[in-house]
């Protein structure tokens, strides 16, 4: 599987891993996704299951995927059309951002990548 690592400047942030292609990412669509606890350790903080019929928790799931998972993670939990179309919409750390956005430059519209 090709995997980009991004780099870090400026302070600790933990390494951010990308799938350099996305047709590697077919995760599901719909269903309750657990996230194992490598990725989610929710503490006092949301469940770490996710109902993906919900799009918010669809996109908090991504959006913790894309933050604390790695390239298998993004395979496994991740689908690559949903990705884009969420990309715009999430929120995300700015070096996490530099990560995918390479992987991501060519699909998205001009304007997801501004900013």
């Amino acid at each position: 599987m090709g995997v980009a690592s991004s780099g870090r400047t400026g302070g600790w942030s933990r390494p951010v891993f990308s799938i350099v292609d996305l047709e590697q990412m077919h995760g599901p669509l719909s269903g309750v996704v657990h996230l194992p606890l490598a990725v989610h350790s929710s503490g006092a903080g949301p469940a770490e299951q996710f109902d993906f019929a919900d799009p918010d928790d669809r996109r908090a799931a991504y959006q913790i995927v894309l933050t604390s998972g790695d390239a298998d993670d993004a395979a496994r939990f991740l689908d690559a059309g949903e990705l884009l179309r969420l990309w715009p919409s999430m929120w995300l750390p700015a070096h996490v951002r530099r990560a995918w956005e390479p992987h991501l430059a060519g699909r998205l519209p001009h304007s997801a990548t501004a900013g």
